[in-house]
């Protein structure tokens, strides 16, 4: 039996070819970040920084597991705190930029819970 044939059928047509990106179904998404060349550059920054401690802290048997994730956030979390300096500049990266754009800087599998510590000692003092 056809589709013609069959009131029963409804087939639905989509057209995705325009969309930036496809997720789950057929919703698209696509970010776009527009920042002035001094905030890219203070987030940017900032981002490589905590970076490059996250990658320092990563034990070379790291694998990512939730508990390993707490523990390496929470020494991030001390060397921040230890230098005044990158405190501010990281608070205020985030300030001016956001929280997804800064996420997305940073490629680390515990990036999520390190962001939600940022934000909520920011938040606490």
């Amino acid at each position: 039996m056809t589709e013609e044939n069959n009131p029963n059928i409804k087939i639905d047509r989509i057209d995705h070819s325009n969309l930036g990106s496809v997720t789950g179904k057929g919703k698209a998404t696509q970010n776009q970040y527009n920042y002035p060349p001094e905030q890219k550059q203070n987030l940017a920054e900032a981002a490589k920084e905590i970076q490059q401690l996250l990658q320092q802290l990563s034990k070379p048997d790291y694998s990512a597991t939730p508990t390993e994730n707490a523990i390496i956030v929470g020494e991030v979390m001390q060397e921040i705190d230890k230098n005044p300096s990158l405190k501010s500049r990281i608070i205020e990266a985030l300030k001016q930029g956001g929280k997804e754009a800064f996420k997305e800087l940073i490629d680390h599998p515990a990036v999520n819970i390190l962001i939600a510590s940022i934000d909520g000692w920011n938040n606490g003092n």
